[in-house]
Order: structure tokens, then sequence, then C-alpha cells
């Protein structure tokens, strides 16, 4: 019989992995909704075979949204907001027991978008905005 102790610290290191988990699924299917955009792909591509299965994937259009950002255009923002501001739009990279990557508060950005207009901060973020939001959707094809 395994010990109270023993018990919560898998338990514990289960939770870990977890973590560890869904942030390499994050990174794979913003990798993946790229590749798919890039080809101008938002139907379902070829089938995979996985484990003697078959599967497909495709971007499902998430409804009632105007859209999310790319990043890498937002990071001027860093320079033309002021402290305080950023704050409320941004979260820098930081580490629990994974490291989480940086993000940037949509709603935020978009009450900024709004105040600013065509100013450089209101340009920034509508440069940055895609046209539309998708998240990776994957079948089994039976």
């Amino acid at each position: 019989m395994d010990s109270i102790e023993e018990k919560v610290k898998r338990r514990i290191l289960i939770d870990k992995q977890i973590q560890i988990l869904r942030l390499e699924q994050y990174e794979i299917d913003k990798e993946l909704q790229f590749d798919l955009m890039e080809k101008d792909s938002k139907g379902y591509i070829d089938t995979f075979v996985v484990e003697g299965e078959s599967y497909t994937v495709g971007l499902k259009k998430i409804p009632n949204r105007s859209g999310t950002f790319d990043a890498t255009q937002l990071h001027s923002l860093k320079e033309l907001l002021n402290p305080d501001l950023l704050k409320k739009v941004f979260k820098p990279e930081w580490q629990e027991t994974v490291t989480h990557p940086e993000s940037w508060d949509g709603k935020q950005l978009a009450v900024l978008e709004r105040k600013d207009g065509n100013g450089d901060v209101g340009r920034t973020i509508k440069n940055a905005r895609f046209e539309e939001a998708f998240k990776m959707e994957y079948k089994k094809v039976i």
C-alpha cells in the first residue's frame, strides 16, 4: 500500500505532466493553424492514419468572434503604451511549473483600438487582427 504522501506526490507529478502536455498541444495547434491558413485551407484536408485509425484536421470558425491577433505585430505596443495600459493588455512570459507563453488580452486591445482610432496604437492593433478566429478541429474518419 502506498502512503498518503506517496499518493499525493504521484498525483502532483501527474498534474505537472498534464500541464506540459496541454502546453505542447496548444503550441502544435497554433503551428497547424498557421500552416493551414498559409495554404488558405479552412476545410478538412487529407486523412492521416494514427495508430490504425483515420483522422482529418481543419479549422473551425469560432462563432461570435471578430478575430484574434498576430502577436508578432503587437510588440511595438510595448513602446507605444504607458506602463499602466500595457499591464492591462499584455502578460509577459511567466513560470510556474511550466513556462506560459506571453499573451495579449483581446478585450482590452479592442478597447484601446476603439479609443485610439487611427493613431499608432489603433493602427497597430488593427493590422494585427486576423479577419476570423478559428480553432483546430480533429475528426475521426469512420
